[in-house]
């Protein structure tokens, strides 16, 4: 493959693996295909040792657990696991902690069409009733935010997801990332 070549600041930067960015080409994906079939075949060797750290790892962690709630005016706040859910529950309570739950975000279900997703904000409108947050995915540098009806709150206190989009965006410019 032909290796992209930036001049940046009269630094020559040489990337050699720039085509591996073409996810539908299907030269990376055979590519990816053989590298994973070699680690497969290197670390066979290794499965046995490799299963019995994981479960060693595992034994050391609480796979459900609860995380400490706040409050919230109303509301009561807090994020949870299940045994076996690779990602955290965004939950909350009306009121008191013996109140029925209501999820807000289950990262597992937002996650279940790819491989990765993590939360980077999370932010409840005064009244309880709309939520912004943003989320990175299977394109870890790419955010969303979502905020249902378009409320951004004369307040102010949405601008810093303004700010962290415009960063993200000023970043993937540079880095010569196109929308998909």
């Amino acid at each position: 493959m032909i290796p992209k070549v930036d001049v940046i600041h009269g630094d020559r930067l040489v990337d050699h693996y720039f085509w591996l960015r073409e996810k539908t080409n299907p030269a990376v994906l055979a590519y990816l295909k053989a590298e994973n079939a070699y680690t497969d075949a290197v670390m066979k060797p290794t499965k046995a040792l490799q299963e019995r750290l994981y479960q060693e790892m595992l034994s050391h962690t609480k796979e459900t657990d609860l995380h400490v709630p706040y409050r919230d005016g109303d509301w009561w706040y807090y994020s949870r696991t299940e045994k076996g859910k690779q990602f955290s529950i965004f939950c909350r309570k009306r009121g008191d902690l013996e109140a029925p739950e209501q999820i807000i975000i289950d990262l597992n279900e937002l996650a279940k069409d790819g491989d990765f997703i993590q939360l980077s904000a999370f932010e409840v409108s005064d009244d309880g009733n709309l939520l912004a947050y943003s989320k990175t995915d299977r394109h870890p540098l790419l955010l969303t935010v979502n905020m249902a009806a378009g409320h951004g709150g004369a307040s102010g206190r949405y601008d810093h997801l303004h700010e962290t989009a415009f960063d993200y965006a000023f970043l993937l410019t540079q880095l010569g990332v196109e929308q998909e």
